[in-house]
């Protein structure tokens, strides 16, 4: 019976990550149709939807790709992160490192792609660093400063394809029997300095204390109500992954992110977990920790002394 489970999950896995290939081909179309048409701004948020969701789905320890298939995602996120720069560059050279018809041959050529084969539309192209991937040392790639001294911003700046406006958040997963479903809704966060943050959003990712991904990293709309001491986001935030998958060492990160102006760059403001053992039926208050992220859990600082806090709302379903 043991031997018929591990084959279930697997079969599991593999239907997953089929389903995930075919969605990433599906928003690579869109993006270049839109691109086709003229449209930058829808484009080039789907070129960042797609970024975002490959980015993710090649640090996923369940997926497992192979060295040589994850060469080829890394290449094609590259081809894209390039289109979607060349959308908003004033300088020719950079307009030209993908151009539109070649974006349109490559997301051709990926329509039609499985695993172990080559990709040659991107063959050529180098691999440039992902928008959402993890450093060795287990901190986000993107946090590399502090809010106030500037030490610690986010590279994510004006041009970037990975700035301002991009919502990103998995529709209600459907499970198999027996599994179980993890809505959390995001309620407000407390700030001494609320009002003076601009365009205020929360970055989701699951990780393990390696810094491995194991869901779709997630991006909320901005926050809709602001009070002196809050930020009020009210929106639900799904999971792709089983709370049965969740292991031990897997948290669940919320990472508070606003636009700086002055630098046009997006910067983390701080950072909350929930861990595996706090997932349970109702309201939890989490502490606000300092950036740096630490996917490690290691040396982690309270933003404050004062009693403020990111409040949460979880819901657990099981499907029947």
């Amino acid at each position: 019976m043991a031997a018929r489970r591990d084959y279930n999950h697997t079969s599991d896995i593999e239907e997953e990550k089929m389903t995930a290939l075919a969605s990433w081909k599906a928003k690579l179309k869109e993006a270049t149709d839109f691109d086709n048409w003229g449209q930058p701004i829808e484009a080039q948020e789907m070129y960042t939807l797609v970024i975002q969701e490959i980015g993710s789905g090649i640090q996923w320890a369940r997926f497992s790709f192979s060295s040589s298939d994850t060469i080829v995602l890394k290449k094609l996120v590259s081809a894209v992160e390039q289109r979607a720069n060349a959308l908003t560059s004033t300088t020719p050279s950079d307009a030209a490192a993908v151009d539109m018809p070649k974006m349109q041959d490559i997301a051709k050529a990926f329509s039609s792609w499985s695993e172990g084969d080559q990709l040659p539309a991107v063959a050529g192209l180098s691999i440039s660093r992902l928008t959402s991937v993890t450093s060795a040392s287990g901190a986000s790639a993107d946090d590399t400063v502090d809010d106030d001294n500037d030490l610690d911003d986010d590279v994510m700046q004006g041009g970037d394809v990975a700035g301002r406006g991009s919502v990103s958040l998995v529709s209600k997963p459907l499970f198999a029997i027996g599994k179980t479903l993890l809505c959390v809704t995001i309620q407000k966060i407390g700030l001494k300095d609320a009002p003076e943050h601009l365009d205020p959003f929360f970055s989701i990712v699951i990780k393990d204390t390696s810094g491995a991904d194991h869901a779709t990293a997630q991006r909320t709309p901005t926050a809709g109500v602001r009070g002196d001491l809050y930020l009020q986001f009210d929106v639900d935030v799904y999971f792709d992954l089983p709370v049965e998958e969740f292991t031990d060492d897997f948290a669940i990160f919320f990472e508070l992110k606003h636009y700086k102006s002055k630098k046009k760059k997006i910067s983390t403001k701080c950072f909350s977990i929930l861990e595996r053992d706090e997932i349970k039926e109702g309201e939890k208050a989490l502490e606000l920790y300092k950036k740096p992220v630490n996917y490690k859990r290691q040396k982690l600082k309270l933003l404050t002394v004062k009693p403020l806090f990111l409040c949460v709302n979880m819901r657990l379903t099981t499907a029947r």
